[in-house]
């Protein structure tokens, strides 16, 4: 079979799976993702894209050169490699980014209007749980965790993030990874647009 094919049909059936409004979605995409992998060697890759990056997209200009350097590097991400991706999104990061100043919470919703949708569902909402128990997340981060539980059931390579408090650290990770793994997962990697910025 014609990989154009195969590449064309996978990005149907996970949008399908995805789109889906059943808990047995996060149990469909895995399996798709695994026969795309072997079959489909030139498909896209996932991203998962959290609310901070969305921010930095529309921050106000500030003396905060680190703000401003973190800020430029996620314009020139978006700008460059984010159609080298698949991303996706959840009602979550809809909800926070809508929130602030009116203007600017309407230009990030616009940004964020034909992203897929993950659906929530039992089992994320379970890891999702077991991310707060069983790791050193404070209770105040559940949104966190569920961002985090997102983008691990429903298999994405990657998950985008400047949240280095709660999500891109390194301590925490590690414990998130033995959590997923004894829940039958694989934690993306999880990252800033400047470790995604290719070679």
């Amino acid at each position: 079979m014609h990989r154009d094919f195969n590449h064309d049909a996978l990005k149907l059936i996970k949008t399908f799976c995805l789109l889906l409004r059943r808990r047995y979605a996060n149990v469909l995409l895995p399996f798709f993702v695994r026969w795309g992998n072997q079959h489909c060697c030139h498909m896209s890759e996932t991203v998962y894209i959290e609310t901070s990056v969305i921010g930095y997209l529309t921050v106000r200009p500030s003396n905060n050169l680190i703000l401003m350097a973190n800020a430029s590097a996620t314009r020139s991400w978006w700008d460059t490699r984010a159609r080298q991706f698949t991303l996706y999104i959840s009602q979550i990061v809809l909800d926070e980014v809508a929130r602030g100043d009116a203007e600017i919470a309407s230009r990030r919703l616009e940004m964020l209007c034909d992203f897929p949708l993950l659906e929530v569902n039992e089992a994320v909402k379970d890891l999702a749980s077991q991310f707060l128990t069983k790791s050193n997340l404070p209770p105040k981060a559940a949104d966190d965790a569920l961002h985090i539980a997102f983008a691990t059931v429903y298999s994405l390579d990657y998950l985008l993030t400047w949240n280095c408090k709660h999500i891109a650290n390194a301590q925490i990770q590690k414990k998130l990874t033995q959590i997923s793994n004894v829940a039958g997962y694989e934690l993306p990697t999880i990252c800033t647009p400047y470790e995604l910025m290719g070679e």
